[in-house]
């Protein structure tokens, strides 16, 4: 009987170093297996950093020559706003205006209404003073640069 246990012993000893053989021949042959996959997944990912770090580059570079462009446009366009107000700021503002006949308050038939300018054909009748034509030049002044910047954005 004992030599029956120790034989039974013995192939249940057998069969678990079989099984813990197989096991380990398993999960090895796993283990390659996925270490070969993240490999080949770190490759991909660095192949994918060095193309967009390339391309990032690439925009960065483009981007910041349209800036330097429309800076280009805009100082070419400021240049030209200070030359035409140089020009401007020596003539006088010269205001054509047309008197309108005096209406009735008390409710007396409206007279005909007058176009102003018309049959008018005459210069100016009059000049700002001062604080009137330093008021129009510098809203001119910022309407052209606005108006400058508008245009140079537009053109892109």
């Amino acid at each position: 009987m004992i030599d029956t246990a120790k034989t039974y012993g013995l192939l249940i000893l057998a069969a678990l170093c079989v099984t813990l053989g197989l096991s380990t021949w398993h999960y090895k042959t796993r283990a390659n297996a996925l270490s070969f996959a993240l490999d080949t997944q770190n490759k991909a990912i660095k192949a994918q950093n060095e193309e967009a770090n390339r391309k990032y580059v690439f925009l960065t570079k483009q981007r910041d020559a349209a800036y330097l462009q429309q800076e280009e446009a805009d100082e070419n366009a400021k240049h030209v706003i200070d030359g035409l107000r140089t020009d401007l700021s020596t003539r006088p503002i010269g205001v054509r205006y047309v008197a309108s006949p005096a209406r009735g308050c008390s409710g007396s038939a409206p007279e005909k209404a007058v176009d102003p300018g018309q049959g008018n054909a005459e210069a100016a009748t009059g000049v700002l003073d001062a604080k009137a034509s330093l008021r129009l030049k510098l809203s001119l002044n910022e309407i052209e640069n606005l108006q400058a910047a508008f245009n140079s954005c537009k053109e892109d």
